[in-house]
């Protein structure tokens, strides 16, 4: 009878433990739910963000378009060279764009072209600061101009 009872109280034990588990999970599952929900939230804000700003410096770029003499698009490098009468700071392979980058004080000249090309001309210019940001002041281009020997 005592074994009878030790193994009812065993059993008993037993599967209030596993409802306790039970709990437990279903609790630990919703808050990982939860977590995804913010994190996926949280990723989507900051693409609509990263869109607005992309947005934002296409409007940049094209002001600074209407501000620049020079058009670039279909010089080579060699010519550009010459210009500028340096070589680059700055030559670099990224997939099948080379980026280039003429440095003179506080302007970055930035000329892109597509390594595939038989005949390699500038396919897309940007003159930009130190840090990066594009320049749309005109006395600034200006200045970056009279800096890289281009007007």
């Amino acid at each position: 009878m005592r074994i009878l009872s030790f193994i009812l109280f065993i059993t008993f034990l037993h599967s209030c433990t596993t409802v306790e588990v039970a709990k437990e999970v279903t609790k630990a599952s919703e808050s990982f739910k939860t977590s995804v929900k913010n994190i996926i939230n949280s990723i989507e804000k900051d693409k609509e963000i990263l869109e607005v700003e992309k947005e934002e410096e296409k409007k940049l770029v094209m002001e600074q378009k209407k501000l620049i003499k020079i058009n670039f698009l279909e010089k080579t490098l060699t010519s550009i060279q010459t210009t500028v009468g340096q070589k680059p700071n700055l030559s670099r392979m990224d997939g099948n764009t080379q980026i280039v980058r003429f440095d003179k004080n506080d302007c970055r000249l930035f000329l892109f072209f597509n390594s595939k090309d038989s005949f390699q001309n500038i396919k897309y210019y940007e003159i930009r600061d130190s840090k990066g940001n594009l320049i749309i002041k005109k006395d600034r281009v200006q200045n970056c101009y009279n800096d890289l020997n281009l007007s």
